[in-house]
């Protein structure tokens, strides 16, 4: 399965941050902080010219209540290994971090250019939300597994018509993995026992039981070795030990029932 539809330079930026974890460029603020965002993200350029949107910005919550620069990597490295089009993720320990700023953030890659979020885009859905069908079906697999919070958030999805290239492509990634994983099931409780799944997203968009089906058992496939390296390798600065063995124990309960919590949402499912 891939439907990552990120150019040629992202794929490859991808690839090289599947196999890290914390940065080592020096990174530096360009602009403000972004308004009207609960986390008060902002963009950042590297020493090396790459750019990204960091996040979180704010230090509450605190990282011990809500790890969410390590939801952010950890989502990014399942997706990549899925083939679904979540942008490459690296941790950024901030040492220049003032005392109400986030030490302990994420920077996301910039995923394409002219990049729309759906709030912009849906103007076109009735041209859009056909093409959409795979790739939202898909993603809502994934966002059930890792019991992502907030997806039905119009900012959380990007598109972008490429005619730039031959054939045109319809560039789509899907972000914002903060509220997922340990933000329910990490409260002390088993809470990834609540089969919950998401729905496809945007509103409307035609579900593909194809795409859902090989989601589901690419999912169930997922080696659990690899799972284990993805959540073990977080530094403890970013990720308490708490937190890690619910986000470890959580996929793993819910990687053997992806296919139940997604039939009782979308019956028809194989």
């Amino acid at each position: 399965m891939n439907l990552r539809t990120f150019p040629p330079q992202v794929e490859q930026l991808a690839r090289q941050w599947r196999g890290e974890v914390l940065t080592s460029s020096t990174w530096t603020q360009v602009g403000d902080v972004i308004e009207h965002f609960e986390s008060e993200p902002f963009f950042v350029r590297s020493s090396e010219g790459e750019t990204g949107l960091a996040k979180p910005g704010t230090v509450e919550p605190p990282v011990h209540q809500l790890p969410r620069a390590a939801h952010e990597k950890i989502a990014s490295d399942l997706a990549f290994d899925l083939g679904l089009p979540v942008p490459p993720v690296l941790l950024w320990s901030r040492s220049g971090a003032g005392p109400k700023q986030q030490r302990y953030a994420s920077i996301s890659a910039l995923a394409f250019p002219r990049a729309n979020p759906w709030a912009m885009a849906a103007r076109l859905s009735s041209r859009l939300l056909p093409r959409l069908a795979a790739v939202a079906s898909a993603m809502a697999v994934f966002d059930s597994w890792v019991a992502n919070a907030d997806r039905q958030n119009d900012g959380n999805l990007l598109v972008s018509e490429d005619d730039s290239v031959s054939p045109p492509v319809l560039r789509v990634a899907y972000l914002d993995f903060a509220n997922s994983l340990a933000y329910r099931w990490g409260k002390g409780e088993r809470w990834w026992k609540w089969e919950e799944g998401v729905a496809c997203y945007p509103d409307g968009v035609p579900w593909d039981v194809r795409s859902m089906a090989l989601a589901i058992g690419e999912i169930e496939r997922f080696p659990p070795a690899t799972l284990r390296e993805i959540v073990n390798r977080i530094p403890g600065s970013f990720l308490s030990e708490q937190h890690r063995t619910a986000i470890r124990e959580g996929l793993s309960y819910r990687q053997s029932r992806i296919r139940g919590i997604m039939a009782s949402m979308y019956p028809g499912i194989p």
